[in-house]
């Protein structure tokens, strides 16, 4: 869908004429027409802006499909940048436990229980520290969403 249509779905869901949404972003009722009949688009900033009076997300606004995104995420992933970010704290702003965790679980008994598993998994399938790892959490996911499911 184009970022107009989906403004103009959005904003008359909330119930907003043009002018009482372009007050809310600060432009005027002819740009949100503009916007809405495909004649224009917002830049950046004011697409933040739109995003947050609308209650969506940016990649919602640009029409693209969270499957998509992810996709691509993933594809332009650089091992430098992730090994810089704190995956913990920027997961923990979504499930807080994450963060707090690691002040009431007894990570020691915990991590040499996941020692032995990494180790069988590298010595058994002759996989690497990574692969390992990422074999570990796909059993583990696998684990809870069969859980779920009962």
């Amino acid at each position: 869908m184009e970022i107009g249509k989906v403004i103009e779905e959005k904003r008359t869901k909330l119930g907003l004429s043009q002018k009482e949404f372009g007050s809310l972003i600060g432009v005027s009722d002819r740009t949100i027409s503009k916007f809405e009949n495909c004649i224009g688009v917002p830049d950046i900033f004011l697409a933040l802006k739109i995003c947050e009076v609308l209650n969506i997300s940016i990649y919602e606004l640009l029409g693209e499909k969270p499957k998509k995104t992810v996709k691509r995420a993933i594809k332009n992933s650089d091992d430098k940048v992730n090994k810089k970010l704190n995956w913990t704290k920027l997961w923990g702003k979504k499930y807080p436990v994450l963060v707090q965790y690691q002040n009431e679980v007894d990570i020691n008994k915990y991590s040499d229980a996941l020692k032995k598993l990494l180790d069988d998994l590298k010595n058994t399938y002759n996989y690497n520290e990574l692969d390992a790892m990422l074999v570990l959490k796909d059993i583990l996911a696998h684990v809870y969403f069969k859980r779920q499911k009962k």
